[in-house]
């Protein structure tokens, strides 16, 4: 058993290192040779990419993850986990092409075929994230991180095609298109025949089920990405622009929380449920010693490396971005002590009140958001941000240190 799970950690965790590069890979062969107002639009059309993702397989993926690992030996009850896989690609492509003709209407000003680009990779996205969820659940993990491989190895030569070869906008989201369709055909491949267990149904008996999940990827994805959607009603596509190369450097640094909150969610599981002599005591020194012992000079480390984080990505952009980063900079320790906090609530009893938590954190600050924005522009949007993670670490930390018995209170007040 612990070496099936060690086993199923790496390639785990190989996949999504090589997923998490390719999508960075990816916005560097598309920054690099874009000025700030192309960049604001690519912003946008990302932030729907992002989007459809998350609508087409109606938060499924780790749903059928959970159903088919202990669903696979029955094939009847495994055809009806995988059918419902299949209506809710269903009734997530009918919902997908609402938005996508409510988008064409509104968002007349984006280049169409772009904006079609867009969706097409977010619809196929979606689907290699429910295929993904089923290879989890049938342990078949080493294929699902080969593939993640050939899509990062599609997007590396577009790299070096984009240095010799400055390819449009227009071919890079075809590449993005070419390498998840490649992946999409390695899944169904790997599964060995169960694609026929899929049945495209209007009925969705596990909605119920499902739709926590659904929901926890919505609130994840608007703290990270809908700010780019709320401001591109405010800012110039070249402030725009800016803002979304600010963000995603800030996001891609955070990979090492979210790497690190991740890989120790095993052992505060164990320690939580007693399975090792360990405290909520000792679990709460953890996570503030990770938040300030490593996440102090992370944020120096991005704070003196912002010019070159910036040049890496786009030269040209170093003085208008810098003074964004500067501020990101000092909320580096929160963000990580989110993770390491978030990481307990996930591997305890309290993933639920982490979802409510996020969710009003992503309500307070979007309330926040259009009046700073109007006052002081793009600055507003970096203090809203600023705010909003340090606000989310104030809140996490103190709901975890009510959960502490009286006694362990009291040690660690000395």
């Amino acid at each position: 058993m612990i070496k099936r799970i060690v086993r199923a950690t790496g390639y785990s965790g190989l996949g999504r290192f090589f997923s998490t590069l390719g999508n960075m890979l990816f916005v560097l062969a598309v920054t690099r040779h874009l000025d700030a107002s192309a960049l604001g639009v690519y912003g946008l059309l990302f932030f729907f990419t992002q989007l459809f993702s998350g609508i087409t397989p109606l938060g499924h993926p780790m749903y059928l993850a959970r159903e088919v690992a202990h669903r696979r030996d029955d094939e009847a009850k495994l055809g009806a986990s995988l059918g419902d896989g299949g209506s809710a690609l269903f009734w997530g492509g009918a919902l997908s092409a609402l938005i996508w003709l409510v988008l064409a209407i509104f968002y007349h000003r984006l280049p169409p075929d772009l904006l079609n680009l867009a969706v097409i990779a977010g619809v196929l996205w979606g689907i290699e994230y429910l295929l993904c969820g089923v290879l989890i659940g049938l342990e078949r993990l080493a294929v699902n991180a080969l593939w993640h491989g050939v899509s990062l190895g599609m997007i590396v030569v577009a790299l070096f095609l984009q240095d010799t070869f400055p390819l449009t906008l227009t071919a890079l989201f075809w590449v993005r298109i070419i390498a998840t369709t490649v992946g999409l055909m390695g899944r169904i491949w790997a599964m060995k025949g169960l694609g026929r267990l899929f049945v495209f149904s209007w009925k969705l008996s596990s909605y119920k089920e499902s739709s926590f999940f659904w929901y926890s990827g919505w609130v994840y994805m608007a703290s990270r990405q809908l700010d780019v959607l709320v401001l591109s009603f405010f800012l110039s596509e070249g402030v725009l622009g800016g803002y979304f190369l600010a963000l995603r450097i800030f996001l891609t640094f955070g990979i090492v929380a979210e790497v690190l909150g991740v890989a120790l969610i095993p052992f505060i599981s164990r320690a939580y449920h007693g399975h090792e002599e360990r405290s909520l005591e000792w679990l709460f020194k953890m996570v503030l010693c990770g938040t300030f012992l490593v996440g102090i000079p992370l944020g120096l480390l991005f704070y003196f490396g912002r010019y070159g984080l910036i040049a890496f990505f786009n030269p040209l952009l170093v003085s208008t971005v810098s003074p964004l980063l500067t501020g990101l900079s000092l909320v580096v320790p929160f963000s990580l002590g989110n993770h390491l906090v978030g990481a307990f609530f996930s591997a305890s009893a309290y993933q639920r009140e982490r979802f409510f938590i996020h969710l009003w954190v992503i309500l307070a600050t979007f309330l926040a958001l259009v009046p700073l924005v109007l006052l002081s522009s793009v600055a507003g949007a970096i203090w809203v941000k600023m705010g909003s993670e340090t606000l989310l670490f104030i809140i996490l930390v103190w709901r975890f240190w009510k959960k502490l018995p009286l006694q362990q209170k009291e040690s660690l007040l000395g």
